[in-house]
């Protein structure tokens, strides 16, 4: 039997006969509507899919910071803040996780009264990435009037990672401006670590026991109570001139502003010494380096790691110690401070 004309006898347009009269154009156009509806219908439902994801993780207790540094315990540091709002600290701590660990600021206000001390150290920075926190804290607390920062030779071993740890215009949003969390979950979509940190956020934000802790006392302070897997931290690299002249850089402008400033050597584990730096060259060199770094400035270096005199007993690992001897070291900077800022501790507020 003929077909009748113009029936090409293909599936479509036996199926849709009419569709075979339409313009060439006309069919793309249509196909391209419908891809672009299937596209958005996509986008929309795995927007709904992952604003649920966090709904949940959130009533579990199980809900990260936003990734705002794609570091845990750094983004738990903005969270802190944000949920927590410094009142005029005068007294501002800075450093990577030594710093975090390393200061009991209850040990200040009791030793100095009207001191308002808040604890900016935050985990796994560089010497580079400590300057750009602590100038950006400043610039939002002009309240601080001194400047400690608890530094250990690591923090100095590059300086090739971006000073930028962060978006200033994201943190100052969602830390001073306390935008809404949620978009930020999306703008540093990170599926990956989401899924990783929901697992261990809650234990870590509750357990003291924890080597990874992220307890916070009301300061900002990071206490641990128990020792890791071994000493963690191995055979020292070579020291980053750059990270030497971001901390001179540093001094400089806190010297500009007159705000004296502090720099503690934190104490060193005994048994890592003793396996990696025997004859104490490296610590040596890490200290000529930063007597270099501050020269003709009008900075204050205390050697923490030959003068505190903490025993193995007192560390976690090779370079973080336990919240016991915490206490004492705290005693003992706020001592050198006193010395050296003349009686006052910290200068007192205008």
């Amino acid at each position: 039997m003929r077909r009748p004309a113009g029936d090409s006898g293909s599936p479509d347009n036996a199926g849709n006969p009419g569709r075979a009269h339409l313009p060439a154009p006309v069919l793309i156009a249509d196909a391209m509507r419908r891809y672009l509806l299937a596209v958005a219908l996509g986008a929309a439902l795995a927007v709904l899919a992952f604003s649920g994801l966090l709904v949940a993780l959130e009533m579990k207790g199980m809900l990260p910071a936003p990734a705002i540094t794609n570091s845990e315990c750094a983004d738990e540091k903005l969270a802190f803040l944000r949920a927590h709002p410094p009142d005029k600290p005068n007294l501002l701590i800075i450093g990577s996780s030594v710093a975090w660990r390393h200061f009991d600021s209850s040990v200040a206000t009791r030793m100095a009264p009207g001191t308002s001390p808040l604890n900016g150290g935050f985990c796994g920075l560089r010497a580079n990435q400590i300057a750009y926190t602590a100038n950006w804290l400043i610039e939002r607390m002009p309240s601080v009037k001194q400047v400690i920062m608890i530094t250990a030779p690591q923090d100095f071993e590059t300086c090739e990672a971006p000073s930028e740890v962060f978006s200033a215009d994201s943190a100052d949003a969602f830390v001073f401006g306390h935008a809404s969390p949620w978009p930020f979950y999306f703008q540093y979509f990170d599926p990956v670590s989401l899924a990783r940190n929901s697992t261990t956020v809650a234990d870590r934000r509750i357990n003291k026991l924890n080597p990874l802790s992220m307890v916070f006392t009301k300061y900002g302070d990071g206490p641990v109570h128990v020792d890791a897997p071994g000493l963690v931290y191995g055979r020292l690299g070579n020291l980053d001139p750059a990270c030497f002249d971001a901390l001179r850089a540093l001094a400089l402008a806190l010297q500009d502003q007159n705000r004296p400033f502090m720099v503690v050597m934190s104490p060193i584990n005994p048994a890592w010494q003793a396996l990696y730096d025997p004859d104490h060259r490296s610590m040596q060199a890490f200290g000529a380096y930063l007597g270099r770094a501050l020269d003709s400035t009008k900075a204050q270096i205390w050697n923490a790691s030959t003068d505190a005199g903490l025993k193995e007993a007192a560390f976690t690992d090779a370079i973080h110690i336990r919240w016991s001897a915490v206490g004492p070291l705290s005693e003992m900077i706020m001592q050198k401070l006193h010395r050296a800022n003349g009686g006052k501790v910290p200068p007192a507020s205008d």
